[in-house]
Parts: structure tokens; C-alpha cells; sequence
């Protein structure tokens, strides 16, 4: 017996991914809201190609913690993106496997002949 709209359970909310784009999008605005938008994306990221690097044994995210409040927009990407690790593990274990294929093969093949 199907529930009734009261007698549903609450529906679960799905976290939807996002594209790189979507972050500049904005929804149904007057097309001067637009352009402003526009252009105060443009002088952030103007000012942020004008910001002198960090050394690269500085922590990334901790830079973009403290300069949230000039480059907002930019600051969501790097949250984003930055969180990411950067690691080689899973394409070290699938070569490593694959080797051990390829070396139990020779053996076989050595055992044979």
C-alpha cells in the first residue's frame, strides 16, 4: 500500500557535483547584474595574476584561508581543487600488480621449456 504524501519519509538530499563553470554562473539576474559580476571576477582575478607567489613549501590552502576576503571567487575554486591529493599510490599498486603477473608468467613459461 503505497504511503501517503504525509506518511513519506523525509526524501535524502544528494550533494550534486559541480563543474569548474558552474562557479561563475549565476541564476536568473538582470543582465546589469550580470555584467557586474562579470566584471568584478575579472578585477579579482586581474589582481590575483598581479599577487606575488608563495614559496613552495608554504601550505597552499592556508594562503587561500587568509586571502579569502580579496579573492572570494577564487578562494572557492582553490578549496575545491586544492583539497585533492596528489598522489601516484593507485597507478604504483596497478604497475606493481601487473608486474607480478608479467614476472609469475616468465616463471611458468621458464618451468616449461
Amino acid at each position: 500500500m503505497p504511503l501517503s504524501a504525509e506518511e513519506e519519509p523525509p526524501s535524502t538530499s544528494t550533494k550534486r557535483k559541480r563543474s569548474l563553470g558552474s562557479f561563475f554562473k549565476t541564476k536568473a539576474v538582470p543582465a546589469s547584474s550580470t555584467v557586474q559580476l562579470e566584471d568584478t571576477i575579472k578585477a579579482e582575478l586581474d589582481n590575483y595574476l598581479i599577487t606575488p607567489t608563495i614559496d613552495g613549501e608554504q601550505d597552499p590552502l592556508a594562503w587561500w584561508r587568509v586571502h579569502n576576503v580579496n579573492f572570494p571567487w577564487l578562494s572557492k575554486l582553490a578549496r575545491k581543487y586544492l583539497c585533492i591529493p596528489a598522489t601516484s599510490a593507485p597507478s604504483e599498486r596497478l604497475f606493481s600488480a601487473s608486474g607480478n603477473i608479467v614476472t609469475s608468467a616468465c616463471k611458468s613459461e621458464a618451468s616449461k621449456g
